[in-house]
């Protein structure tokens, strides 16, 4: 008891010190509001606001709110989701999140210092590699960021999975083993590079613990490895079931030579940052090399060769600490340099280094404790250096951190120092269109236009044509908007636009058509599907004259079918007040027939609407009753269809 007292009171006294730290860099982020991809998956986030949702935090995905299917997205995070449900109770204010950033980032840097201390049993080391990755700026971003808790999240538990693994190695206690697997599912369901941390478990055991090939076949030895490997394979099997897949962005194509390419001169821009960082950015522009000689992908090459050799050198020198340090940092780099169709957009970002930067302030401190220990003079040339480091990152990171405040800060920054990050100019413009501010947005937009080299040009011609529609300017919103097809012709809002375009002109006809369009390229598309059944609706519940005018525009903008497939089968007015009609067609697979809109007309040009209509788009059957009093007229009916054509069926009521 009297052992481990002093040894608590350090822990306490280093906590709290990490605490006090964390308050001064960052303190300043509670003032902060939600920032980009913090509005889809948390502010408007509806499965975060209620405890109802639970289940969804295994069997949905993060931004499943924001667009309606998971299949459409590449992240299977759950323990993302219920870091902001359990927020989200507390309080749905930004600064209760900005909070949790911060006492996240405190117990990472905590953390940290236990890990070093448990392998080195050195505290000058620890804490020197604690406090260099507290107070590198690259690490601003994932603090500064709510939607970056991912990061925070799977970075916390593989610390804690490494340290308890080495616990039960030293013990081989079961609550160790408990945690070891515990800390690591919890990691794979933070975020994907936690899957690595079995290589991690592998270098302490081959390096701290000195197990050989034969020990891995005894059943005490790989129980974590086997384990861990079977909570990997239930991982999986929920993330192909919620997602469909793995999470793989096809529409990132690169080629076999251009992936080797990419982790080279990713590998180059990383190891910069982490010895430059500056300037700091949301968005990088990375434009993928395309020959082995660009300068980035040699200067990774030459990086590469620098940490392979640093792993043999320290291998053969038998320097744990060395080899564990490179380990962790290339273990936790590796899958933002290889992975690239399952990280987004934005290729090359800060936050992707964030575990990273753990094994890096290792060899730092690694270095740096050498000339702590040489004489009486290195150790204050180390608090030098430590107070110097300290001053520099406060005055990069503390105003750094202000320039989170808002969307239109933060984009406006960013584009002064990245002027072709076209994503986040189209954010910048669609702020200015939600503020009714058009002159700006479209300024915005034109820009990405003039540019014309954004993958995501089809967006911006839509958002042009949303303005042109709500300045009144139809003739060019509707060219926009069409533009906006030809680019993707799978894009809905565009489709959706047009339509709402053509029923705010009156031109109902029309908007039915473009819906109906849209309705079959996506079935799933909420805003689309909702406005065409409102449409229906509406016709639907039209009175007798607004029916009549509506019916009598479609053989003046639809064309009539090449071929006539309605064939009338039989007649029966035997029900008492209707007559009861069957038809049948052989319309083309692909039309689609608009039962709603089916109407007929009598010889002396009245319309007839008729009263019910029974059709099913798998089935030529289809059946239609009309009011008792046609029953000696003849009658022409018009069946309209999807494609802006029209099938007539024409016939004498009393001639059946």
């Amino acid at each position: 008891m009297n052992r481990t007292r002093p040894i608590y009171n350090i822990h306490s006294t280093v906590f709290l010190g990490i605490a006090v730290l964390v308050g001064v860099l960052y303190g300043n982020t509670l003032v902060n509001g939600f920032i980009h991809d913090d509005h889809g998956q948390v502010e408007q986030n509806t499965f975060i606001q209620s405890w109802e949702y639970l289940p969804k935090v295994i069997t949905g995905c993060i931004w499943e709110s924001a667009v309606g299917d998971c299949k459409k997205t590449f992240y299977y995070r759950p323990m993302q989701t219920l870091t902001y449900m359990m927020t989200y109770t507390v309080s749905s204010s930004p600064w209760v999140f900005h909070f949790m950033n911060l006492v996240f980032m405190t117990l990472c840097v905590f953390l940290i210092y236990i890990m070093i201390l448990l392998l080195t049993k050195n505290i000058i080391l620890s804490l020197l590699t604690a406090f260099l990755f507290l107070i590198h700026p690259i690490n601003s971003e994932v603090v500064n960021w709510i939607a970056t808790v991912p990061e925070l999240l799977y970075t916390i538990f593989a610390l804690l999975g490494t340290i308890c693994f080495f616990l039960y190695r030293q013990t081989r206690a079961g609550k160790y083993l408990f945690g070891v697997c515990l800390w690591y599912v919890f990691g794979i369901f933070s975020k994907e590079p936690a899957v690595f941390l079995l290589f991690i478990f592998l270098t302490v055991d081959i390096f701290y613990f000195k197990l050989k090939a034969p020990n891995f076949l005894k059943k005490r030895t790989n129980a974590p490895y086997l384990i861990c490997a079977a909570l990997f394979c239930i991982y999986m099997i929920l993330r192909l079931r919620v997602l469909g897949g793995l999470g793989w962005d096809r529409t990132i194509i690169v080629t076999a030579s251009q992936r080797i390419f990419i982790v080279f001169d990713l590998l180059s821009l990383y190891i910069k940052a982490l010895f430059w960082p500056h300037p700091l950015n949301l968005y990088y522009p990375y434009v993928i090399p395309s020959h082995l000689f660009a300068s980035g992908v040699m200067s990774g090459w030459i990086a590469g060769c620098v940490i392979i050799i640093g792993l043999v050198w320290s291998w053969k020198k038998k320097w744990k600490e060395a080899v564990f340090s490179l380990v962790w940092f290339c273990v936790f780099l590796a899958p933002s340099l290889i992975f690239v169709n399952s990280i987004g957009e934005n290729l090359y970002a800060e936050r992707h280094i964030f575990a990273s930067s753990i094994g890096f302030s290792f060899i730092l401190s690694l270095l740096l404790s050498r000339v702590w220990q040489s004489k009486h003079s290195g150790k204050i040339l180390v608090i030098i250096v430590c107070f110097l480091l300290f001053f520099v990152s406060y005055i990069v990171i503390h105003p750094r951190n202000t320039l989170w405040h808002d969307d239109e800060r933060l984009y406006r920054y960013t584009l002064t120092i990245s002027p072709t990050a076209d994503l986040v100019r189209y954010n910048l413009a669609l702020l200015y269109r939600d503020k009714n501010d058009f002159t700006r947005a479209k300024e915005q937009l034109g820009i990405i236009v003039a540019r014309n080299s954004w993958s995501g040009l089809y967006k911006v011609l839509n958002n042009l044509g949303d303005i042109a529609r709500k300045e009144k300017n139809y003739d060019e919103a509707l060219k926009y908007f069409k533009k906006s097809i030809d680019q993707n012709p799978l894009h809905m809002p565009a489709y959706n636009n047009i339509g709402a375009l053509y029923l705010e002109q009156g031109n109902i006809l029309q908007s039915v058509q473009t819906y109906c369009k849209a309705n079959r390229i996506d079935p799933s598309f909420p805003p689309a599907n909702n406005n065409y059944d409102m449409i229906i609706r509406n016709i639907q519940n039209m009175d007798t004259g607004a029916f009549a005018q509506l019916a009598a525009q479609i053989e003046k903008e639809f064309q009539p079918a090449k071929t006539n497939t309605i064939v009338i089968n039989s007649f029966d007015c035997s029900g008492g007040k209707t007559c009861q009609l069957s038809l049948s067609s052989s319309m083309n697979q692909n039309e689609i027939l608009l039962p709603f809109l089916v109407s007929g007309k009598n010889t002396s040009g009245k319309i007839i609407r008729p009263l019910n209509i029974a059709y099913s788009p798998a089935s030529p059957a289809m059946a239609l009753s009309v009011d008792q009093q046609f029953k000696d007229q003849s009658i022409r009916f018009l069946f309209p269809t999807c494609e802006g054509t029209y099938y007539e069926a024409q016939f004498y009521i009393n001639n059946l």
